[in-house]
């Protein structure tokens, strides 16, 4: 049923608008080659919330970022 309505969702009585569709906040990309051993002070020092980190970032899945000889990208708000 869901996939009915996407497709015709004028036929349905769905109608959006362009401010309707979710916008990803303006963010940058961070490099990182170190540990992080806590991405909650991590998240203040950019001046930005732990909860906004995680929603750019929902691969991270604990308070911390282990150093195992890899690169990571990180997206930060502006």
């Amino acid at each position: 049923a869901v996939k009915t309505i996407l497709e015709s969702p004028l036929t349905y009585g769905f109608s959006l608008d362009e401010g309707d569709y979710y916008t990803l906040p303006n963010y940058q990309t961070l490099t990182i080659d170190s540990a992080i051993t806590d991405l909650v002070l991590f998240s203040k020092e950019l001046n930005m919330t732990y909860s906004e980190l995680k929603a750019l970032n929902p691969w991270l899945r604990d308070t911390s970022l282990p150093n195992n000889g890899k690169s990571y990208t990180i997206k930060v708000l502006n």
